[in-house]
């Protein structure tokens, strides 16, 4: 052995950085892991999960195109009128139904028309029947006044009497016999006075002078009444008399039209009692409204308003809420227009809608 091998045995032969031999390598590689079956199973679902994700997906989108024909569809039927799956079909009016009122129990309705007959018409007795369909025989014929178009009718609460509102300054009082509305009998007809046109001051003549506009009963006294006429008065009746009636107060609201428009007298379109009893609506036909006091004093209404709110059009109607605490108006502007008033603050409506469908003047 030379020198050289000698100093080989002491000088290191491999440098750099070792490599450590794992410790149970070979453990591990005849061992397989616990999570090795998991991590298969996993790998063997993901096409499958993938697969179902894509089935869901093309049902969705099915079911997103069938929503969206749905609502195409649904907007063409809001389009058509609404079905009816029961109608009535009343006859017997051969002009222009211009009245209708409905008593307390919807059993009896009575309608008016141009030609000054008032129809009773009674529910519970129907005369022809043919799938739903059904036509309804008239309990009885009245005419309140020959000539005179019937404006408005209202029941009692009891509904037992009908007030009738037409063309005469005088309204028709119609007692239907039998002890209820819709017993049988014949209608009695009683009237109440006429005002004496020649008095100028209106306060100081019973009755109207002038062709009736609207009449409401009170709504908690089976025999008081309140009637609107062309004449530019409200008036309020008792009824406890069988024939005929005593006025209790006159009401003359002063219409804006009547300041400097050369006219004296602005007829009141409209009125309508309060369903608590407290308040009277009188509307004109400038379109001013009032609310008065139901047992007074009537010196300046409790709420009133211009005709601007209005833009000057005629109130066909009106009509409280429930609560007493709204006030709904009726008149011709804008193609017809519906009014919701705060009667707490009746400056301005709280609400209104128009272009309304507006066939007559007498719209309610």
């Amino acid at each position: 052995m030379g020198l050289g091998d000698e100093l080989r045995k002491y000088i290191p032969q491999d440098f750099g950085k070792k490599k450590k031999k794992k410790k149970h390598a070979d453990k591990w590689e005849e061992e397989p892991s616990a999570e090795a079956p998991e991590r298969e199973a996993e790998a063997k679902l993901e096409p499958e999960a993938e697969a179902e994700a894509e089935a869901g997906a093309v049902e969705r989108r099915a079911e997103s195109t069938r929503d969206q024909a749905d609502t195409s569809s649904g907007s063409r039927a809001d389009d058509e009128p609404p079905p009816t799956g029961q109608h009535i079909i009343l006859r017997g009016h051969t002009k222009a139904v211009s009245a209708l009122a409905w008593d307390p129990s919807g059993a009896v309705l009575v309608s008016g028309e141009h030609g000054a007959q008032v129809r009773i018409w009674d529910f519970s007795q129907v005369e022809s029947s043919s799938g739903s369909s059904s036509v309804f025989a008239t309990q009885r014929t009245v005419e309140a006044w020959s000539g005179q178009q019937t404006h408005a009718a209202a029941f009692n609460r009891t509904g037992r009497v009908v007030a009738c509102a037409t063309g005469d300054p005088r309204a028709k009082l119609l007692a239907l016999d039998g002890g209820s509305s819709s017993g049988g009998g014949t209608a009695v007809v009683s009237e109440l006075p006429r005002g004496d046109m020649y008095i100028r001051d209106l306060r100081r003549t019973t009755g109207h002078v002038a062709p009736l506009t609207s009449v409401d009963w009170h709504p908690l006294r089976d025999d008081e009444l309140v009637t609107a006429g062309a004449d530019s008065t409200v008036r309020i009746w008792s009824c406890e008399r069988p024939r005929g009636g005593t006025q209790l107060h006159v009401v003359v609201p002063r219409a804006r039209a009547m300041r400097g428009a050369g006219t004296s007298r602005v007829a009141v379109t409209a009125c309508a009692y309060a369903p608590d009893g407290s308040a009277i609506a009188a509307a004109h036909a400038d379109g001013t409204l009032a609310l008065w006091p139901a047992r007074g004093p009537f010196l300046r209404p409790l709420a009133s308003t211009m005709s601007d709110a209005t833009e000057g059009a005629a109130v066909s109607c009106v009509a409280f809420s429930p609560d007493s605490r709204l006030l709904a108006t009726r008149s011709s502007d804008r193609g017809g227009s519906v009014r919701v008033w705060d009667i707490r603050n009746a400056a301005t409506p709280v609400a209104a809608v128009h272009a309304l469908p507006c066939a007559a003047a007498e719209a309610s």
